[in-house]
């Protein structure tokens, strides 16, 4: 009874929320990027297995499962979500359905599954949205968590909202975790004994990014000095890391901001400092960095740059966001440091 209660009440309050978020998604450039879909409008229509991942780093763990998916059932159709603009695009070049995922409110779900045909969900981490499980498990949609994760943090949070969370917990068809501990988490927190499994995390499947082969015409910097790569670099950490250019003028510095929005605004930052830099955009083919600092504003180059890195800073850890996926630059043998929030 205290369950049905607390979500309906959750339900109500994500409703709201989602119509005092709209007006304020659109005053920002990438909040208005597909907003439409945000409320369930996703023009979709036939049969799908879902697929979906917060982030970035979420989709960057399913894509192992998801080409798998694709080789062993060529004829169907996927439909992949993020709740991120940035998150789509980390698989814009695959032959699938994108969409952002809807507020977590039965009207958006409704509206976004209207003509839909969903023959599973398979869902990364700790994407628990409470609505969208409880509405897919009234359609008789089964409901899979993979590289199923819960932090020390995540678990003193959802013991606090038991009753919120061990409903959708009990009705996912199957759990698969990243690590024991988070499966002992998970069957505690369903109280029922789920059905639990502990295989791994997909974002360690590095079979299908090999190294890239690196000769003297790849060096992107002219010069033969040891490279620092600030990788997904958010707001706010330039405070730490910019004003030690120029104490370490023998250096070269990386700087890959994490979302393509922010380039302009580290672009500031840089200038602000007096750094010497280069844009990689404004770089031609095969020419190389004839300053302290190069600015990623582009994709796809990241892994590059990390194999010519002699250390490698990870985002997202001198502010309070959780940090990046750290095995990016791991894979390729490079050291890494990070700040205490990851």
């Amino acid at each position: 009874m205290i369950s049905s209660i607390v979500q309906f009440l959750y339900g109500m309050l994500t409703f709201l929320l989602s119509l005092v978020l709209g007006p304020l998604f659109l005053l920002r450039k990438r909040g208005r990027a597909r907003i439409l879909e945000r409320y369930g409008f996703w023009n979709l229509s036939g049969e799908y297995v879902w697929f979906h991942g917060s982030s970035m780093g979420e989709i960057n763990g399913l894509i192992p499962l998801i080409e798998e998916f694709h080789t062993r059932h060529p004829g169907c159709k996927l439909l992949v979500t993020s709740t991120s603009v940035t998150g789509l695009d980390r698989i814009a070049d695959f032959p699938c359905e994108r969409r952002l995922l809807p507020f977590d409110a039965t009207p958006w779900i409704w509206n976004a599954l209207r003509g839909v045909n969903i023959r599973c969900f398979l869902f990364a981490e700790t994407e628990l949205w409470p609505v969208l499980l409880n509405t897919l498990h009234g359609m008789g949609i089964p409901s899979i968590l993979v590289n199923g994760r819960i932090s020390d943090y995540s678990f003193r949070y959802y013991r606090r909202f038991t009753a919120l969370l061990e409903k959708p917990l009990t009705e996912l068809s199957l759990i698969i975790a990243s690590t024991e501990r988070s499966a002992d988490r998970f069957r505690l927190l369903s109280r029922e004994g789920r059905d639990v499994e502990c295989v791994g995390n997909t974002k360690y499947h590095f079979n299908d990014f090999p190294p890239i082969a690196v000769n003297d015409s790849d060096r992107v910097f002219s010069e033969a000095a040891p490279v620092i790569v600030l990788g997904s670099l958010r707001p706010g950490e330039e405070v730490f890391w910019f004003p030690l250019f120029s104490e370490f003028p023998e250096l070269r510095f990386v700087v890959a901001p994490r979302h393509s929005e922010k380039f302009r605004w580290f672009e500031g930052r840089l200038q602000e400092h007096s750094v010497e830099y280069m844009k990689r955009s404004e770089m031609s083919v095969g020419e190389s960095v004839d300053a302290q600092v190069l600015l990623l504003d582009t994709f796809g180059e990241l892994a590059l740059l990390y194999q010519q890195a002699s250390l490698a800073f990870v985002g997202g850890t001198l502010v309070d966001i959780g940090g990046h996926n750290p095995i990016e630059p791991v894979m390729y043998s490079v050291p890494v440091t990070v700040g205490p929030y990851i």
